[in-house]
């Protein structure tokens, strides 16, 4: 009976659940629009998807989409490349607990920060370039990652390079280069030095 004193009509529903499932309307961690979109195109899903769907998600191409977060990625937990150049991403959190990644690409983004990315021995590729990213110093315990900036990028103490494997930026004076001498290969931006204004490129061929 109701407060009126009238009769309820009460209806009641019964549906099951795969107890290993774990639903999750629409994903709704995952709160950027787009993102969500460029997930369901690599993963060729259509409408909803859920939260188990993501540990097929190895590979991520999501160039100019109009991403603005990354928040939900973080259950991708076998993502091994991702690719979100020219987007509007600032925050790289969700991608900390992400251990099988080997190559990012960050490119034209709005990262400043990139210490979620400290201690991820399996990255191998990184490209940063045009980003406002001034510290360095978590990629020092990576070995073998190939590191991408631009001569703007570079910071004054080049001793947190020592680590890496392969530094793709430009210079202008080869001079800068004599603290890289654990580097086993360095390659210099296309079209911004060359020979004609650097005749000397001795700290090069010693390192």
């Amino acid at each position: 009976m109701g407060k009126d004193g009238k009769e309820k009509d009460e209806k009641s529903f019964e549906f099951e659940i795969d107890e290993d499932t774990e639903v999750v309307a629409n994903f709704r961690e995952i709160l950027d629009e787009n993102l969500k979109e460029a997930i369901r195109d690599e993963l060729e899903i259509q409408g909803k998807f859920i939260k188990e769907d993501l540990k097929d998600l190895k590979t991520l191409r999501a160039r100019n989409e109009n991403i603005s977060s990354l928040e939900g990625l973080q259950y991708a937990n076998n993502l091994e490349t991702l690719n979100i150049t020219a987007n509007d991403v600032s925050d790289l959190s969700p991608l900390k607990e992400l251990e099988e990644l080997r190559k990012l690409n960050i490119r034209n983004n709005e990262v400043t920060d990139i210490s979620p990315l400290k201690g991820k021995d399996k990255l191998k590729e990184l490209d940063v370039l045009y980003n406002d990213i001034s510290n360095y110093s978590p990629l020092k315990t990576i070995n073998e990652l190939e590191l991408t900036i631009s001569l703007e990028q570079v910071p004054d103490d080049l001793s947190v390079f020592n680590e890496i494997n392969k530094l793709v930026t430009s210079v202008d004076d080869p001079e800068d280069l004599y603290s890289l001498k654990p580097l086993n290969d360095i390659e210099l931006g296309i079209n911004l030095v060359g020979s004609d204004s650097i005749e000397d490129f001795t700290p090069i061929s010693k390192l």
